[in-house]
């Protein structure tokens, strides 16, 4: 375990998604596409089921939400199915280049909408 791995997971817990804390510890020119989109997978795949487990023993009513869970599953299995069909035809060099502006693009947007919020509750 890496201390980005633990803190990822940890902040995982209170942050709903943490897809740009985990990709920031990835750099695609050294792993290549394949292995940094799944290793982004696997390690968002470990942090659900991590919170499910706490969750569920924390007393959180999963049946209640099953319709929405199902369908959740549902759509991403469509979005992994359609994603590995584009993620094939990019070059490797194109794809990182995205990857690293993705993740720009989505922290500038988060850290935006983080001060929005803020400047609405203090004003």
């Amino acid at each position: 375990m890496s201390p980005s791995g633990i803190g990822t997971t940890f902040a995982s817990m209170f942050v709903g998604a943490t897809g740009l804390l985990i990709g920031a510890f990835m750099p695609p020119g050294k792993l290549g596409r394949l292995t940094t989109v799944s290793m982004q997978a696997v390690c968002a795949m470990l942090q659900h089921g991590l919170k499910i487990l706490v969750f569920g023993l924390l007393g959180f009513a999963f049946w209640e939400w099953l319709p929405l869970v199902l369908t959740m599953i549902a759509t991403g299995f469509l979005g992994t199915f359609t994603g590995k069909a584009l993620l094939e035809r990019i070059p490797e060099k194109a794809f990182g280049w995205m990857f690293k502006t993705l993740l720009t693009v989505l922290a500038i947007r988060l850290i935006t909408l983080a001060g929005i919020e803020l400047w609405e509750e203090m004003g």
